[in-house]
């Protein structure tokens, strides 16, 4: 899915410009450390929650645009 992919790629970026530790990250969003370093790895995705959590740490919010069905 290519809204999917996406978002992961934001999350990757915005990952690797925090200036806090991902340790610091996994605390606060409650997303476990291994689930982080394997999506950071490419050998997992995220799931739903994690991925929800993680856009909302970084200020993100996702809308349903005008027009949208």
């Amino acid at each position: 899915m290519e809204t999917k992919n996406h978002i992961e790629e934001i999350i990757r970026a915005e990952l690797v410009k925090v200036k806090t530790s991902r340790r610091q990250v996994c605390i606060k969003t409650g997303v476990s450390e291994p689930i982080l370093c394997r999506f950071m790895q490419g050998t997992r995705g995220l799931s739903t929650e994690s991925a929800w959590a993680l856009l909302d740490y970084f200020g993100y919010r996702i809308t349903k645009g005008k027009g949208a069905k």
